[in-house]
């Protein structure tokens, strides 16, 4: 029982960061239901992720700093542009973060279920016991450090190109370099992330310039995504008409 108890409270920092992000959309929130589908899309997306990354296992760096990023980020890219994309429901800028975000707290949170309850078992397994209290000490600064950081990371990163793919959806003259651009700075900052968890000493000054960057670089894009809605131009034409009742008139 305690193994679901676990896997459950592993779940719930992705499900309180979702409906963080999703209060951020002030104008015209998506259905709910397409936000869960996404999710729930994203929480699948981490077994092709882990294939790719399997046979780099051993390899710290190489996994973790160079191939994680490249593959995660590509992969929670493909489900947005893939499953979403298209739908009709997919209407403004803002949508690009807001089902990025979906899709890459879906992947953080099995993500998150995976490495906490490995930590829980393996001293267990290993020792041939069954103690939960004994093995919670094994996992609660993990659980915090990822409820905290890890998971949030992953909405961060893929805010990068959610913010680019929205934008070129609705932009006069599509182009396809914003949207790489936004994949790079994504993969970028997921990098530098792993980077300075896995490498200790560096990672604690690194930590302290690194976040707050990130979650201005995530502020900016949605604030523009939200001017750039048409429901916000709406809302804008709508108070000056009520500043100025002539200005409606045509002629």
């Amino acid at each position: 029982m305690d193994v679901f108890a676990i896997g459950a409270l592993s779940i719930a920092p992705g499900i309180f960061w979702l409906w963080f992000f999703y209060k951020k959309d002030t104008l015209e929130p998506e259905p709910k239901s397409l936000i869960v589908r996404m999710f729930f899309f994203g929480m699948l997306s981490l077994v092709p992720a882990a294939l790719a990354e399997f046979p780099l296992r051993g390899m710290t760096f190489v996994q973790l700093v160079i191939a994680a990023p490249i593959i995660e980020e590509c992969i929670k890219f493909s489900v947005v542009r893939y499953a979403i994309y298209s739908h009709r429901e997919f209407d403004e800028p803002m949508d690009g973060i807001m089902y990025a975000i979906a899709v890459a707290l879906g992947f953080a949170s099995s993500e998150n279920a995976l490495s906490i309850l490995t930590s829980y078992l393996a001293p267990q397994i290993a020792l041939g016991m069954s103690d939960p209290v004994f093995a919670l000490g094994f996992v609660w600064k993990l659980y915090i450090v990822r409820a905290l950081l890890t998971v949030p990371g992953h909405a961060i990163w893929s805010s990068m190109w959610g913010y680019a793919i929205g934008w070129t959806k609705f932009a006069p003259q599509q182009r396809l370099s914003p949207v790489l651009k936004g994949i790079l700075i994504a993969i970028v900052l997921h990098a530098l992330f792993n980077y300075l968890v896995t490498y200790y000493i560096p990672g604690a000054v690194g930590m302290l310039v690194l976040v707050p960057v990130m979650w201005r670089m995530v502020y900016n894009r949605i604030e523009r995504a939200l001017a750039q809605s048409p429901h916000s131009r709406s809302v804008q034409e709508g108070s000056a008409d009520e500043q100025h009742p002539e200005s409606s008139d045509p002629g």
